[in-house]
């Protein structure tokens, strides 16, 4: 499985944010997972709840090892115990992450370049509406001038 986040605006009142998963299974099934999330959500929060959204899922599909591979050095090294947690809403999502894979049984973390975690990306930027046109404040102001000239 593969897990990437999405946040436009990193926390802000107007930030919006989105996490993406996929992954296939030995018969070569890929499963696609685009979540959008609230507005709020940090970078580091999304990037966190594709890895959850990733695990929930193989753990609903009966999955007992999987490899969960991601470009966010911050969950892989934190899910490892590997680096320190400061910030109380990231341990939470860090514990989150830890019980869904105990639950599984073994979890493979693997930190990957970010070259090589395009469909994750891609996914999350759609959950977050980044990847689906200009922003909705902005439209109709466009709209509006485009008008004008007319």
């Amino acid at each position: 499985m593969y897990f990437d986040g999405s946040s436009i605006g990193n926390g802000s009142k107007t930030s919006r944010a989105g996490c993406g998963a996929h992954g296939s299974d030995a018969n070569g099934r890929v499963t696609r997972i685009g979540v959008p999330l609230p507005v709020g959500t940090t970078s580091n929060e999304a990037e966190y709840e594709g890895a959850i959204a990733a695990l929930k899922w193989a753990l609903r599909h009966g999955y007992t090892n999987v490899t969960l591979r991601g470009d966010s050095m911050l969950v892989v090294k934190q899910a490892l115990g590997e680096w320190k947690i400061n910030k109380a809403a990231l341990r939470e999502k860090c514990d989150r992450l830890r019980k869904l894979a105990a639950r599984i049984g073994h979890v493979d973390f693997q930190h990957i370049p970010r070259t090589e975690n395009a469909l994750a990306d891609s996914l999350a930027r759609v959950a977050s509406g980044s990847a689906s046109g200009p922003r909705p404040s902005s439209a109709p102001a466009a709209a509006s001038a485009r008008h004008r000239r007319r």
